[in-house]
């Protein structure tokens, strides 16, 4: 699977509110940075 690949279907997984096909999509050091939201790092959070 390509980078596009995944985001597209990390994209379709969030505007189908499936949030565990999201979750398969990410890695366990993901650094998740969602402006104006705070920093959040690793899978678990």
């Amino acid at each position: 699977m390509s980078n596009s690949d995944i985001v597209m279907s990390f994209i379709d997984a969030w505007n189908n509110m499936d949030w565990d096909a999201a979750a398969d999509l990410l890695t366990d050091d993901i650094v998740w940075d969602n402006v104006p939201m705070a920093t959040m790092e690793g899978k678990a959070v």
